[in-house]
């Protein structure tokens, strides 16, 4: 059945006169593809246990704050 079909009817897709000869356009040299990579890990401080350390102390800081802020407050 398809075949036949196939055979008797022509269903290429007409090109519009122009349309086959489209110009590129290529971005900048700086223009980058993909995601940006993430961050590299600061092996020395983790095997140093001093990135454990300094987030210790961001969130110990941080906690305090908000705790002085809620003291503060009521």
């Amino acid at each position: 059945m398809n075949k036949d079909f196939r055979r008797t009817v022509d269903i290429k897709k007409v090109l519009l006169r122009g349309n086959n000869q489209r110009r590129i356009f290529l971005p900048s040299e700086e223009f980058t593809y993909g995601k940006r990579n993430r961050t590299p890990t600061p092996i020395k401080q983790v095997v140093g246990y001093e990135y454990a350390r300094n987030a210790e102390n961001d969130i110990r800081t941080e906690y305090n704050s908000i705790m002085l802020e809620v003291i503060i407050y009521f």
